[in-house]
């Protein structure tokens, strides 16, 4: 077992590799689905050593062998703002893509109490959903792991180029063997290795019965984002932020 290091500071890695194919005859292939819902994977590693050392330039050309694994998020950005203007509406598209993110948004767009409501919050606003934040064995500490909620919304700007304006956090849902996959939930982003199969929810359901059939989970990951100023949507599990862009 490696020997735990004290932390001086943390490289994000977002090696994510996108394909897209056009036609050559005009038609762009675009899809909402995979243009404005982006599912990512950020790797953290810790290094012994801050930012004015020298070794660090290796870190920034991706050799990490003098840093080590803390810790694994995987989560997705839903541009709300373009879908809107694209004329699709940002939860139906979700159903298409993922039950748990299609469960979120949906609690987000609550008309009494969620953030994106049309009629009491701001249904704009682009949020990204936190899946899953998971460090390793040594390094599952609150300073670090709040360290890198706090920077998350600097990182999705980064690597996606766009600034979230809404963080939720709402657990992946337990699996069923029958449903366990290799590739990435969705119709057309395969390239992600690290999700689970395509759930698509039946349109004909309505929106308050998913959710009262959404699967329950114990307290684990919760605490620490209600201590770092999350607030959950009433009834539903899903816990969000406000991001400061000040």
């Amino acid at each position: 077992m490696r020997k735990e290091i004290k932390i001086q500071a943390i490289c994000a890695d977002y090696s994510e590799a996108k394909t897209h194919v056009f036609d050559i005859n005009g038609d762009s292939g675009y899809d909402c689905h995979n243009t404005c819902v982006v599912w990512n994977h950020i790797t953290f590693y810790g290094t012994s050593f801050d930012l004015s050392d020298e070794r660090m330039a290796a870190i920034y050309q991706g050799d990490y062998r003098q840093a080590v694994k803390i810790g694994e998020l995987s989560g997705c950005l839903v541009m709300c703002k373009q879908l809107l203007n694209s004329g699709e509406d940002p939860l139906t598209v979700c159903e298409d893509i993922d039950a748990d993110l299609a469960y979120v948004i949906s609690a987000l767009s609550d008309e009494d109490d969620g953030p994106l409501s049309p009629d009491n919050g701001d249904p704009d606003l682009d949020t990204y959903y936190v899946r899953e934040l998971k460090m390793e064995d040594g390094y599952d500490h609150t300073l670090l792991k709040t360290r890198i909620i706090d920077e998350l919304p600097g990182l999705i700007l980064t690597f996606c180029h766009v600034a979230p304006d809404l963080l939720a956090f709402y657990p992946d849902s337990p699996a069923e063997p029958a449903i366990m996959s290799d590739s990435l939930p969705g119709l057309s982003i395969s390239y992600h290795p690290i999700f689970g199969q395509q759930l698509n929810l039946d349109k004909s359901v309505e929106e308050e019965q998913y959710r009262q059939s959404a699967p329950t989970y114990s307290d684990d990951g919760y605490g620490l984002f209600e201590k770092y100023g999350f607030k959950v949507v009433p009834g539903t599990g899903v816990l969000y932020k406000f991001v400061d862009h000040t």
